[in-house]
């Protein structure tokens, strides 16, 4: 089970200070934005929803902040690296391929 946790930001013309890169996970966070005092966003964390709202196929969830208006209430939905790792580690390995017939 992989843990998550939430941090909420506002809309502003100065921006969230921080980055995704295309797979919404968080490439930079901003020294000194509002992203780094609210302190629950981590270069690494994978956002999985914004306002409980998941990306389209295709999209990022930069098109979600993009639709809403100045001023609008961000809640963002997150998923750790390290709780990323810990779900994939936890994961049953592969079977090993059946041996070949004599």
């Amino acid at each position: 089970m992989s843990a998550t946790h939430t941090g909420t930001l506002t809309k502003t013309p100065l921006g969230l200070g921080l980055t995704l890169d295309p797979n919404n996970i968080i490439a930079t966070v901003k020294e000194g934005s509002q992203a780094e005092r609210e302190g629950h966003f981590a270069v690494g964390d994978l956002v999985l929803t914004v306002n409980g709202e998941p990306p389209a196929p295709g999209q990022g969830v930069t098109a979600i902040i993009q639709s809403l208006p100045m001023g609008a209430q961000l809640e963002f939905a997150m998923q750790s690296a390290a709780a990323r790792e810990a779900a994939k580690s936890a994961e049953p390995a592969p079977a090993p391929a059946p041996a070949p017939a004599p």
